[in-house]
C-alpha cells in the first residue's frame, strides 16, 4: 500500500517499500544494461548516466512484477487494465556535477509512444552514502514555484505524475552510486484508436 506525501495542495507523491528485491544484483544488471547498450544517453551536458532497459534478469522481473502490482492497486485497476510502460535507468556518482529540473511529458518522452505519460516512477536500487546538506535529495517542484524535498531509501518507490518537474540531488562524497529504475506508465484506453488505418492504393 502507498502512503501519500502531501507537499501542497498542487502536490501530492506516493510511496512505499518494496521487499525481497536483490539491490546488490539489481545494480550490477542495471550497470549491465548500460555498459552494452550503443545508445547511452551520456556527455557534459547530460547529469549522470541514462539507459533504457533493454536487457531482463531474474531481479528485473521480480522488480516490475511488484510495480505492476502497486501500480494496478493504486490506480484500483480492473483485470482487463492495459498499461503503456517505458523502462529506464539512470546512474550518477560523485563525478556527476549536473541536476537540472524537468519533466516527462516533453516530446522526448512521448516519442515511443502515442499516449502521455500519466505516471513516473523511480525505484532506489543503490543509494548515496556520506551525504552532507541537501545531498542525494530528490527534489519536486510545483508550477507555482514551489520547491519541496525527500531523501529515499534503498528498496523505496517514489510515483509521482508525470508532468510534474522533478531532480536528483547529487552526491558528490559518495562511495555509492545513486541508481535507480525508472519508468513512466499510461493507462491505455482500449475503445480509443491510437492508429489510423492506412488507404492501400491496391
Amino acid at each position: 500500500m502507498l502512503d501519500a506525501i502531501k507537499f501542497s495542495e498542487e502536490l501530492s507523491i506516493y510511496t512505499t517499500k518494496i521487499s525481497d528485491i536483490d539491490n546488490e544484483q539489481l545494480s550490477k544488471d542495471l550497470e549491465l544494461n548500460c555498459n552494452i547498450n550503443k545508445n547511452l544517453i551520456k556527455g557534459d551536458n547530460i547529469p549522470g548516466i541514462q539507459s533504457d532497459i533493454i536487457i531482463t534478469s531474474k531481479n528485473i522481473q521480480d522488480l516490475e512484477i511488484k510495480i505492476i502490482k502497486i501500480i494496478k492497486d493504486f490506480l484500483k485497476l480492473k483485470d482487463d487494465y492495459v498499461i503503456y510502460k517505458w523502462y529506464w535507468t539512470y546512474i550518477s556518482d560523485s563525478n556527476n556535477t549536473l541536476s537540472k529540473y524537468h519533466n516527462h511529458v516533453t516530446n522526448y518522452n512521448i516519442e515511443y509512444s502515442r499516449e502521455i505519460p500519466q505516471w513516473s516512477l523511480v525505484y532506489y536500487a543503490s543509494f548515496p552514502n556520506n551525504l552532507e546538506g541537501n545531498d542525494g535529495m530528490s527534489l519536486f517542484q510545483t508550477k507555482s514555484g514551489e520547491e519541496f524535498s525527500i531523501l529515499p531509501e534503498e528498496s523505496q518507490i517514489i510515483i509521482f505524475p508525470s508532468d510534474v518537474l522533478h531532480k536528483p540531488g547529487l552526491n558528490k562524497n559518495s562511495t555509492k552510486k545513486r541508481i535507480v529504475f525508472a519508468a513512466n506508465v499510461a493507462i491505455l484506453d482500449t475503445n480509443k484508436e491510437y492508429s489510423k488505418k492506412q488507404k492501400s492504393l491496391i
